[in-house]
């Protein structure tokens, strides 16, 4: 039969009191250091995620001002288009306003000048015409008045 020592029963009691002491004073700590690590790791998972998400909604904001400043962008150039044209063509007008008044200067100032010829030419005219007339008068001939007024004629050319 069997026989039971005390040595035997010692020895598990001892094993049962290490095992629990063991339990309550290494396991649990470590097991409580493990969890609280994990917990850690889980927040720093955590907050890991949340800050890519707050990157991913930051990345999504500027894409969105860089979308408004390329829309600003365009609305400025084409602005200062509509703005080059309109004074383009206020200067265009301007320059046709003043070529047209140029112009219009200068057809008064011809017209002035053939005024100008004109009246002297009929002023000649009457001085030759006068001329003619008193050599008429005095001269005797019509070959030799007609031969005068020719040469003088051809000499006030």
């Amino acid at each position: 039969m069997l026989r039971i020592d005390y040595n035997i029963l010692f020895t598990i009691v001892n094993l049962l009191i290490l095992f629990w002491a063991l339990r309550r004073f290494l396991f649990k700590p470590v097991r409580e250091i493990m969890e609280k690590r994990a917990d850690d790791i889980r927040n720093s998972f955590e907050e890991a995620d949340q800050d890519r998400r707050e990157a991913e909604e930051y990345k999504e904001q500027c894409r969105k001002q860089l979308g408004n400043i390329d829309e600003a962008k365009k609305q400025a150039e084409e602005e200062a288009r509509r703005d080059a044209a309109k004074e383009y063509n206020r200067i265009l007008a301007d320059a046709r306003k003043e070529a047209a008044r140029i112009i219009q200067e200068s057809k008064e100032r011809a017209a002035a000048a053939a005024d100008e010829e004109r009246r002297q030419a009929e002023s000649d005219i009457v001085k030759m015409i006068k001329s003619a007339a008193a050599k008429i008068a005095e001269s005797e001939d019509d070959s030799k008045m007609y031969d005068d007024f020719l040469r003088e004629v051809n000499q006030e050319k």
